[in-house]
Parts: C-alpha cells; structure tokens; sequence
C-alpha cells in the first residue's frame, strides 16, 4: 500500500511526541507531521498533501474552528478529525457540521483512536484514488481530439498540463488548422476553471464598430440602439477562460481597453461610469507575424508583451499513419470499423468498394501519402476539407492513387 501522511495540530508539545512515537509504530504505512500552531499547520497544508488531520479544537492565536474553516478552504478534500474534551462535546459535533469527518475526546484510549484513524485513513486513500482517476479521464478527454503520439506530440501535450495548472495568459501561434483552439480548450479543460464555460470569440468575425460592445458590453442609451444593458464577453466569462481567437486583428482603438482588462483585470462597459472587478483568463491566439505588426505600428508593444506571458506553437508534424489512419477512420461515423493487426485499416465501405457487405484495406506500403499531410491541419486530419466527388476504387485496397475516394 503506498504511503499515507497524516498531520497532528496540537499546542501541547508533550501531547505531539507521544501521539508520533505511538502512531508511527501502530501505522507502519503512515507518515506522521507534526504542527504547533495554526501558522505552521497552514504553511504545511498548502506545500503537501495530507489524507488526514488530526486537530486540536483549543489552539491558541486560531482557534480550532476557525483553523478547521481555513483547512477546508485550503484542501476541501483532506479529512479532518478533532480532538476535544470532555466539556466540549457540542462544540465538536459542531466542528462536523462544519466540515470535520469525525471527533475523538481526551483523554482516549489508543485502540479507539486508532480505530478512528483508520476509518479516517481509508476514506482520505478513497477521495484521493477518486480525484487522481477523475483526472485522469479528465485528460483523456481533453486530448481525445488530437492526433498523434509522437515526441513534438508529447511535449505539447506536457505543456498544456503544466500550463492548466497556471493562471498565465497564453498566446498561442501557427498557421489556420493547427489546433490553435484545440489547445486553448484543452488548458481550459484541465484547468481549475473547467466547471464553468469555455468562451472564445473571433475577434475578426466582428465587424469593428460592434467588438468593443461584444467583448465589454454596454449600458442603456450607450448609442443608437442600445435600449437595454448588455453583459459582454468578458464580464461572461467570469471564472472562466476567454479565448481571443485571430488577436492580430483586433483594432487598434480596441487594444488599449484590452490591455487595462490584462493589467488590472477590471473593465468597464461601453457607456458606463463604474469599473467591474472580473476574475477571466486570457488565452489568445494568431496566425500572423505580431513582430512585424508592432513594427508596422498596428499592433501595441505593450499589449504583445502582456499577452506574451507564455508562447505555445502547435505547428503540424508528420505523425506516425497508424493514429492519423484510426482517426480518419472514427471519422467515418460506420460502427462496423475494426484495425488489422499491424496497423492496416478497414472500413465497412460500400459505397468505396462497390461491394455490399464490403471491406476498403489501407495498406501500410500505400498509406505513406498521409505523411504528407502531417503539416497541414493536423490537427484537424482533412475534417472540413472541400468535399470532392468520391471516386469508384476497384477492388478491396485502397491505395495512393485512390486517396482522393476518401474526401
């Protein structure tokens, strides 16, 4: 069973020894810490993980209730334990409604307290397996749309955890098709915010005279038209995360209300007189040369930098055809698609193979071509490309020069 760590609070210093001395020897998987204050106890908390606290209700400079309130606040998934006296058995079920997961009364005896401590132990390991499992799914599914395993794959996908963790805003570059949104999403995904909406906009896809009202909203009588408040995107987005899509094509006259939004995460609606304190991550994005455009004089420096906190590039590698070969072949929306042993794909494809039942083989000699797709929308494996007219393919195989039946 992998190591458990279990912290004392208590102000009595003999108190703490003897409870170490004997619970390290009865709880040979535990790892046992002790704390003296409130203080320690916290900084402790907030540097590891604890599946159990056993806590003093009497401490001095916090009390035990207040302590409780703040641990909870700190780790809302640590299992907390109070100790008390005799007299303060109502304060203890008190400390229960508020959070704590049992109490045990001094002075006590070992076997009841470890008995308690156990039990405690065991839903502490419980929660834990729970949320490492939950994100652990929560990252499959915030990869399920990217395509490939390779080494560059793999650091991307490195980049994007250690990003989610973070509140850094984000400037995500490369060309149109390379999963721009894709990553923004998937930061959001894993991110502490993922409970609320991912919002993003198009900055181009906004006629200029109404993005300032999208992206900041405006009040009554701001101009002609404008018969009721409107909530823009920023205000939406509070608690969440924004994604500035094409931010190379923002207005000028727009940038210097975007970057107080950055510096001072408050906005203030078109028309308005009051400023709104908002909580919103930034993530943008861009396919353009954002140095050449401060050089140009249409696009601010300051703004860049601010932006610029961390640059992530998800450019388009030659993947491996196995991944791109499943993934165009998921695509196909047939529920009878198997892989041969060795990477070779099948497709219950009638209408390819003029057969009915019919099988279309992508022999590994003959899917080479797809290499050659690696650095154009990789991300999106030739989803939304213009449909040609399929062409017949003669026979069960599927080759080069038949590539184009695919699309």
């Amino acid at each position: 069973m992998a190591q458990q760590h279990l912290l004392i609070i208590d102000d009595e210093v003999d108190m703490l020894q003897g409870l170490s001395r004997v619970l390290t020897l009865e709880l040979d998987t535990v790892s046992v810490v002790t704390a003296t204050n409130p203080v320690e106890a916290l900084k402790l908390i907030g540097t590891r993980t604890f599946e159990l606290i056993l806590l003093d209700i009497r401490m001095p400079e916090l009390d035990g209730m207040a302590l409780l309130a703040r641990i909870l606040e700190t780790d809302p998934n640590v299992t907390v334990i109070m100790m008390t006296a005799y007299g303060s058995i109502e304060t203890a079920v008190e400390a229960i409604r508020r959070g704590a997961y049992d109490f045990v009364t001094k002075p006590f005896e070992i076997p009841d307290l470890l008995q308690v401590l156990r039990k405690g132990l065991e839903r502490g390991r419980l929660i834990r397996e729970n949320l490492s499992l939950r994100a652990k799914v929560s990252e499959q599914n915030s990869f399920a749309n990217f395509v490939g395993q390779t080494a560059p794959m793999r650091r991307l996908y490195d980049t994007i955890q250690a990003l989610a963790h973070t509140n850094y805003t984000v400037l995500i570059r490369g060309q149109s098709g390379t999963g721009k949104e894709l990553v923004a999403r998937a930061i959001h995904d894993l991110s502490k915010r993922k409970s609320l909406p991912f919002l993003a906009v198009n900055c181009p896809a906004i006629p200029e005279q109404l993005l300032e009202s999208e992206l900041f909203g405006h009040k009554k009588g701001a101009f002609t038209g404008a018969d009721t408040d409107y909530v823009g995107l920023f205000e939406e987005a509070d608690g969440s995360t924004l994604l500035l899509d094409e931010i190379g094509d923002i207005p000028v006259t727009l940038q210097t209300k975007l970057l107080r939004v950055l510096q001072e995460q408050e906005l203030r609606p078109l028309g308005g007189v009051k400023s709104k304190r908002i909580n919103v991550r930034i993530l943008a994005s861009t396919n353009q040369d954002l140095e050449k455009k401060i050089n140009e004089r249409t696009f601010r420096e300051d703004l860049f930098y601010r932006l610029n906190v961390v640059t992530g590039h998800p450019r388009g590698h030659p993947p491996s055809c196995g991944p791109l070969q499943q993934k165009i072949l998921r695509g196909t929306g047939n529920p009878d698609q198997t892989l041969f042993p060795g990477g070779h794909g099948r497709i219950n494809a009638p209408q390819l193979a003029g057969q009915h039942p019919g099988t279309a083989k992508l022999r590994p000699p003959d899917a080479h071509f797809l290499q050659g797709y690696g650095n154009r929308n990789h991300a999106h494996p030739r989803r939304g490309a213009p449909r040609r007219e399929p062409r017949a393919v003669t026979g069960s195989a599927i080759h080069h020069h038949d590539h184009g039946a695919l699309y």
